[in-house]
């Protein structure tokens, strides 16, 4: 019984670290446009460039799929939300300066989002930084790729906007 209480002990431990390590990711490692796959992968794409983020999902299934989650940014606003394709379908309703749920239909394979991420100094957000939760039928996320290379990673993802500590040269 103390064996296997262990080994969960285990398990646990490491899932956690792993989490806590996926879940944590420079906002730098976001910059640029990844490769989108319209049409032939489910999965979500997230950019930045400069103070404007891109959120795109896209779907390999005819009928369109629904689409749905929730941006949450500490340390920041978000202004200036807009649609990129402008379908019926599509919804974005900002609940707070700090908070933006979304939900669209992937009729045309592709749909997204896009807004002005304005971030505070004077805050005092322990983790200034943002959250992406998105949703496909209700489940999270499987791909979600984010910035030029094309990392990929599971929903929620969240970017920190504290850089780093670098070492200074000897």
């Amino acid at each position: 019984m103390r064996r296997i209480f262990l080994t969960m002990l285990g398990v646990t431990a490491m899932a956690a670290m792993a989490v806590y390590a996926a879940d944590y990711v420079p906002w730098h490692a976001a910059v640029g446009r990844p490769t989108i796959a319209a049409g032939t992968t489910v999965a979500a794409y997230v950019w930045h460039d400069g103070d404007t983020v891109y959120v795109k999902v896209s779907d390999d299934v005819a009928k369109g799929q629904i689409w749905g989650g929730r941006i949450t940014v500490t340390g920041a606003s978000i202004t200036n939300p807009s649609r990129i394709n402008d379908a019926r379908d599509e919804r974005i309703k900002q609940v707070k300066p700090t908070e933006l749920d979304f939900r669209f239909d992937t009729q045309n394979a592709v749909d997204g989002i896009k807004f002005t991420l304005t971030k505070d100094a004077s805050t005092d957000a322990k983790r200034p930084g943002i959250r992406f939760d998105i949703r496909v039928d209700k489940a999270a996320v499987q791909n979600l790729y984010y910035g030029q290379d094309s990392t990929g990673g599971t929903s929620p993802m969240y970017f920190t906007f504290h850089e780093p500590a670098t070492t200074p040269a000897p």
